[in-house]
């Protein structure tokens, strides 16, 4: 087994839909322009943790 190149063997990498911080903003229609809450949204995909399991490796850090 090699350690995976993508998450360097963590078994994790940084949600790309909320670039790692476990929260998103989502655009509201206000008056005819696109803006956003002001209070940040749990991220649907990695549910607020910031990070996902990799693609590559499935999670398990090597391949």
């Amino acid at each position: 087994m090699v350690e995976c190149r993508k998450c360097k063997g963590k078994g994790t990498i940084p949600c790309e839909d909320c670039g790692g911080i476990g929260t998103v903003h989502l655009p509201a229609r206000s008056l005819g322009e696109w803006q956003t809450y002001p209070l940040p949204q749990a991220c649907k995909r990695c549910e607020g943790d910031g990070k996902i399991d990799c693609p590559e490796c499935s999670g398990s850090g090597t391949t």
